[in-house]
This record gives C-alpha cells, sequence and structure tokens, in this order.
C-alpha cells in the first residue's frame, strides 16, 4: 500500500529560523513541543502558520541575493 508522500519529509520548515508570533517554534515550552516537532520537523505544509505566511516567503525569496544569504557562486 502506497502512502502520500509528505513534500516537506526531511526539511526544516523555512520559518524555524525566523519565525513568526504564534510559530510553534517561536516560544517552545512543553505544550508546544509536540506540535514543533510534528509541523516544524517535516510537516510544514500541513502547518496553518506556515500556510499563511508563505507567499510572504516566495515573495522575499524572490528578492534575496544568493550571495548574501550565505549560497555558494556557481564560478
Amino acid at each position: 500500500m502506497n502512502e502520500p508522500r509528505n513534500p516537506g519529509a526531511g526539511k526544516i520548515c523555512p520559518l524555524v529560523r525566523r519565525p513568526y508570533a504564534g510559530c510553534h517554534c517561536a516560544d517552545l515550552t512543553s505544550n508546544s513541543a509536540e506540535a514543533a516537532i510534528y509541523f516544524c520537523g517535516g510537516h510544514f505544509d500541513e502547518c496553518e502558520i506556515f500556510s499563511r505566511h508563505s507567499s510572504q516567503l516566495k515573495t522575499a525569496a524572490k528578492n534575496v541575493n544568493p550571495l548574501v544569504a550565505g549560497e555558494r557562486s556557481g564560478s
């Protein structure tokens, strides 16, 4: 039986580095730890908070200079 593949599997939520207020990882407590592990640790495509802010992330990513962001140049 094939289960649906999670596109975020194995990836950390992009919001972990710069979380929004209310993100599961922003104010980590024992009450929010389970949600943070689940959503921030690979199931962010199911997260309501990520869904709300994903369009802002896509816009910001288009405006990032890759060399400033720490990526290596192709040369």
